[in-house]
C-alpha cells in the first residue's frame, strides 16, 4: 500500500512541476505578444548643466507625441555627459518627421539637427529611424 501511495505522490508532484512550466511559458508568451509597440525612443547625448539643450518639433502632432522626457546616466561613467530620452506615442497611421535642434539657451544659436522619419502603422506600431 505505502508503494503505491509514494507512487501516487511523486505523480502529484511531477503533474505540478509540469503546470508550474506550462504557466511560466505562457506568461512569457504573452509578454512577448503584448509589448507596446505604439512608443518608441529617441535617446541623445548632452553635457551635464550646459547651456545647450535639444529643442524637439514634430511635424505633424496628430500622427505622433512626446509622452515622456528623461535624463538618464547621470550617475554613470560617462563622466560630465548624461543621456536625454524622448519617448514618443502613436495617435493615428501615417507617417511625419521629428527634428531635434542642439540649441544654446542664451543667444537661440545652434549647432547641431537630427531629423528622425516617423512611421505609424495601421496597428499603431511606431517605428523612427535617423534620416541620414
Amino acid at each position: 500500500m505505502k508503494k503505491t501511495e509514494n507512487n501516487n505522490s511523486k505523480k502529484k508532484y511531477l503533474f505540478f512541476g509540469i503546470g508550474i512550466i506550462i504557466t511560466i511559458a505562457l506568461i512569457v508568451i504573452l509578454a512577448i505578444c503584448l509589448k507596446d509597440k505604439s512608443t518608441a525612443k529617441i535617446k541623445l547625448d548632452v553635457r551635464k548643466d550646459d547651456i545647450y539643450q535639444w529643442e524637439c518639433e514634430i511635424k505633424d502632432k496628430k500622427i505622433v507625441k512626446l509622452d515622456k522626457k528623461e535624463k538618464v546616466g547621470e550617475d554613470s561613467n560617462k563622466g560630465d555627459m548624461i543621456t536625454e530620452v524622448y519617448t514618443f506615442k502613436a495617435l493615428k497611421p501615417g507617417k511625419t518627421t521629428i527634428t531635434f535642434t542642439f540649441v544654446n539657451i542664451n543667444n537661440k544659436s545652434y549647432l547641431n539637427v537630427k531629423n528622425y522619419k516617423v512611421v505609424v502603422d495601421k496597428k499603431n506600431h511606431i517605428t523612427i529611424e535617423e534620416k541620414s
